[in-house]
């Protein structure tokens, strides 16, 4: 924006303009046109200086109606070339406008925030629709895209709630990032041959969008493309797209099916987070990573065939996919991530491949139809509560190189009446086995720790073995116990141990630790 000191300027029907080389430039509204209510306001094609008479009027300056509230109508003259940044933006009583033929630019944000404007009559031949421009023009439910147009800006037309039909002229080459970004009432558009990017939020929540086709010429889909677009039904993806962004159909309720193109090799974080319907879905071999949460909370997801292409499963991957009966994990995933398959309820067949190394925290937690599950001996660590909640697991076997049996491992394993501890772990964490359906347990002589709770409302615990031959281990509080306070220990076990431990009372020493039962051997 000129400093107005330094051309001159003249007040016309309450509109300031002011002089540059030879044409006339608004400046804005004057103070006593701000004043008037339901303004209808006109620009003159020319205007007279002092010094110079008929001075075409060919530019509205940046910001330069912004924010003016009682702007009902405004009349512009066909001597008008450009339409600055934010020039109508908060015009918040315009309610339509017609650009005319001569307008060869329109600035960012022109009419951001024009609530009430509802027709815009486009005749120039503009080549872009600039980012948000008409922004929240939340009544807006007439325009046409001028043939000329190639380029539609980022958020262009972001919170046009009231937009139904929309046609994308076929010069069209880009469309920006979030350009019809909450258009919740867009029934319908097309998009031309000649784009290659779907951007960032592009569609994202159009939750009256039923049906999409995607031009071979799209090679990308950005992050959270379509992400909330909740009754889209069909959508054409072509062959040629090579990548699929984060959460790009996050939330799309309506899918029932899904083939991933077979050049794309990353399927993004939260991608088809929350497709409530979605039940099945085809990935080619192509596909090297699953991201994170790309398919929680897909209520109706039966089954999936993961390629053994796929090298990395993010956490959360399928978490909450109660409908899931069975998974193999494909030879070269090296770690299963943390929650990967937490409150997959009907989940009761897991293959894991002799790849894995590592088995992340809550990574099965309330699976809670796992009845068996074996661990390749490949395995060195287990996190905390990875099997936290599985109700009906019976049969495990632990790998021989752990050392750790983590905290709220088998936390609530109810079937769970025996289980074999290798003689690599030496420590036993707090709540491991908690609330679990443990009859016996012999803790092997590497065990040097038992920590706070690890064996806690075990009620069906009768056995336990301690085949330490040097000191037997430490013993947190309440290890044993069985009440809800903590304060009642469970009479009906047995501890057995060996005489020739070097404790200096190991009868006394186990029951002070609630094994009131013990039996030297």
């Amino acid at each position: 924006m000129p400093n107005s000191t330094s051309y001159p300027s003249i007040v016309v029907d309450h509109i300031e303009y002011i002089l540059i080389n030879n044409s006339a430039q608004v400046k804005g509204a004057s103070p006593d046109g701000l004043k008037i209510n339901n303004w209808n306001a006109i620009i003159h094609e020319k205007v007279d200086f002092k010094n110079k008479k008929g001075i075409p009027v060919m530019s509205i300056g940046d910001l330069a109606f912004k924010g003016c509230s009682s702007l009902s109508s405004i009349s512009l003259p066909s001597s008008l070339t450009n339409i600055g940044s934010s020039a109508f933006s908060g015009c918040s009583s315009l309610k339509n406008i017609v650009i005319p033929e001569n307008v060869v630019s329109i600035g960012d944000n022109a009419f951001y925030e024009c609530y009430y404007l509802d027709t815009v009559d486009i005749r120039a031949s503009i080549t872009s629709i600039s980012n948000e421009l008409f922004r929240y023009c939340t009544v807006l439910v007439n325009i046409v895209i001028p043939n000329s147009v190639t380029t539609i800006g980022n958020y262009a037309f972001y919170g046009c709630i009231y937009l139904r039909r929309l046609a994308i002229p076929s010069g069209v080459t880009s469309i920006g990032d979030g350009a019809f970004y909450c258009c919740v009432f867009l029934d319908k558009v097309e998009i031309p041959t000649g784009i290659t990017q779907i951007g960032d939020k592009t569609f994202a929540e159009c939750s009256t969008l039923s049906a999409i086709e995607i031009p071979p010429s799209v090679t990308i889909i950005g992050d959270h493309a379509f992400a909330g677009c909740r009754n889209l039904i069909s959508i054409t993806i072509p062959d040629t797209v090579t990548s699929i962004g984060n959460g790009a159909f996050a939330s799309c309720k309506c899918f029932e099916s899904f083939v991933i193109p077979p050049l794309v090799t990353i399927i993004g974080d939260f991608a088809f987070t929350s497709c409530k319907n979605l039940k099945s879905i085809d990935i080619h071999d192509s596909v090297t990573s699953i991201g994170q949460n790309a398919f929680s909370e897909c209520f109706a997801l039966e089954s999936i065939i993961i390629p053994t292409s796929v090298k990395n499963i993010g956490c959360y991957a399928f978490s909450n996919c109660p409908f899931l009966t069975s998974i193999e994990i494909p030879q070269g995933v090296k770690i299963i991530r943390n929650n990967t398959f937490y409150f997959c309820e009907t989940l009761n067949s897991v293959k894991i491949p002799p790849s894995v190394r590592t088995i992340g925290a809550y990574a099965f937690k309330e699976c809670t139809l796992l009845e068996t599950i074996e661990i390749p001996p490949s395995v060195t660590t287990i996190d905390h509560a990875a099997f936290n909640g599985c109700s009906a697991l019976k049969n495990i076997i632990l790998p021989p190189s752990i050392t750790t049996i983590g905290q709220d491992l088998f936390y609530q394993c109810t079937a769970l009446v025996s289980i074999e501890i290798p003689s690599s772990v030496t420590t036993i964490e707090q709540t491991a086995f908690e609330q679990s359906g443990l009859e016996s347990i012999t803790i092997p002589a590497s065990v040097t720790r038992i920590e706070n709770l690890a064996f806690f409302k075990c009620k069906n615990l009768k056995n336990i073995i301690f085949e330490q031959t040097d000191f037997l281990p430490w013993i947190g509080n309440k290890v044993f116990y069985i009440d809800g306070l903590g304060q009642r220990y469970n009479e009906n076990i047995t501890a057995t141990y060996y005489k020739s431990v070097k404790n200096k009372d190991p009868k006394k020493y186990l029951n002070r630790r609630g094994l009131i039962h013990t039996n030297p051997i």
